[in-house]
């Protein structure tokens, strides 16, 4: 069985489902847009539970400021949508 490709890896499916539960958890309908979608939550909450040097942090602090500088914000349906074709490419790569 070969590895998936890394755009439809279990992490990153997992990072998509992740944006569909919150954005669910907050009401959101189908065509709502999520604000946030590029927000990695290591990169937010850093030094939870992380042992990060300074320099590190200025690191992270900088790609935290250019990720809510994205003007990409996706609908949940779109999500939705991007989470299915994920699946169905995993499911295609790894049969081969």
């Amino acid at each position: 069985m070969r590895k998936p490709e890394r755009s439809f890896s279990a992490a990153n499916i997992a990072n998509i489902e992740a944006m569909i539960t919150a954005a669910l958890e907050n009401g959101a309908g189908l065509g709502d847009v999520v604000k946030g979608a590029g927000q990695d939550p290591v990169v937010t909450d850093g030094k939870k539970g992380f042992d990060i040097s300074d320099h590190d942090m200025r690191v992270l602090a900088e790609i935290t400021s250019l990720y809510q500088q994205l003007e990409w914000a996706p609908t949940l349906q779109e999500l939705i949508e991007v989470r299915g074709e994920m699946l169905r490419q995993r499911k295609l790569s790894s049969s081969k």
